[in-house]
């Protein structure tokens, strides 16, 4: 199985873990290894393509999973970690490499870059992702061949073979970020350190909005929005936008019982299997998507053993134009 074809695998479900795990000693690798398998949203989307940290429609997304497979450490104990907003986007990217971004995930600990070099990515050709770690986190590991300095900071290549190439570098001051490339057999090494060059923190976070809301009194107390997914730039209506739910900080985890959904435009081949108030539907045993929202839009929820998972996905509202990110709300759960 080709990295890229993996389906969304539950990077951030930690409460698998040990009760008594802080979250610097949190093991993504074992998070990965813990939820593969979970989410088969192919087969509940017909022709959408969703796959990635938290999905994408109408398109093959980058393997942003991959990113996390060395888990991020503290630098200097968690007083010393710079949390991002979750409701901000906080970097900008170019074209280095020949790459464009087509995708962006923002949460507490990382952000997430989903990288194409074409409109309409596919399987076949290069992909990949950027991840930003929060100041005062960092790789688990940044050893292996120095490269040159990008911006006079430290970068290192950390792997390059068949299922991929993966540098590291140090983007500010106690600040780690790492690009990861698939399917670019041209110059890897070098592309990828192009599009760290590219890579750019705002001096102030752009807003992030989401077009729907849900019904907060079906969900528990505690859970809040810790990871938000959403089209670069200029939103392509038919991808899917996504938050996922979680423990309220400073746990920021997600795991059985907790919920990812959002809205999307379903394949032109997507019937459903059967009706949800009346409204054409798919649904299994961790996901339903439901028709019926407007304009073509459906919504979507992957959760694992939550209670009243369809009536969350029936009770999505669509408030505002999902290709406008500048409508929308960053208080989804009312």
């Amino acid at each position: 199985m080709n990295k890229h074809d993996e389906d969304y695998t539950g990077v951030l479900k930690v409460l698998q873990q040990a009760p008594d795990e802080s979250i610097d000693s949190i093991s993504i690798d074992r998070a990965i290894h813990n939820g593969r398998g979970r989410i088969r949203r192919r087969r509940v989307l017909g022709g959408l393509a969703v796959v990635g940290v938290v999905g994408a429609a109408a398109f093959a997304a980058p393997p942003l999973v991959d990113t996390f497979r060395d888990s991020p450490v503290a630098g200097q104990g968690p007083a010393q970690v710079q949390p991002f907003g979750v409701w901000g986007r906080e970097f900008d990217i170019g074209t280095g490499g020949g790459f464009q971004a087509v995708s962006y995930t923002t949460a507490s600990r990382f952000q997430v870059i989903g990288l194409t070099t074409a409109a309409e990515p596919s399987h076949d050709g290069p992909i990949g992702d950027v991840t930003l770690l929060a100041p005062g986190l960092r790789p688990k590991s940044t050893t292996g061949t120095k490269l040159p300095d990008i911006a006079g900071r430290p970068a290192v290549l950390v792997s390059s073979d068949d299922s991929g190439t993966k540098i590291v570098w140090q983007y500010a001051d106690d600040a780690w970020g790492t690009v990861m490339l698939y399917n670019t057999p041209e110059n890897p090494v070098e592309r990828a350190r192009q599009v760290a060059e590219g890579i750019h923190r705002r001096a102030t976070p752009v807003p992030v909005k989401v077009p729907f809301t849900a019904p907060r009194r079906l969900l528990a107390d505690d859970l809040d929005v810790v990871m938000v997914r959403f089209p670069f730039v200029t939103p392509d209506a038919s991808q899917l936008i996504e938050v996922t739910l979680g423990k309220t900080e400073p746990d920021a985890t997600t795991g059985p019982g907790v919920p990812r959904f959002g809205v999307l435009r379903p394949g032109k081949n997507w019937k459903g299997s059967t009706k949800v108030n009346g409204r054409p539907a798919t649904v299994d045993d961790i996901g339903a998507t439901i028709s019926g929202l407007g304009s073509g839009f459906a919504a979507t929820i992957t959760a694992d053993r939550l209670p009243k998972m369809v009536d969350v996905a029936a009770g999505i509202t669509l408030i505002s134009d999902p290709s406008d990110p500048t409508k929308g709300t960053d208080e989804p759960l009312r």
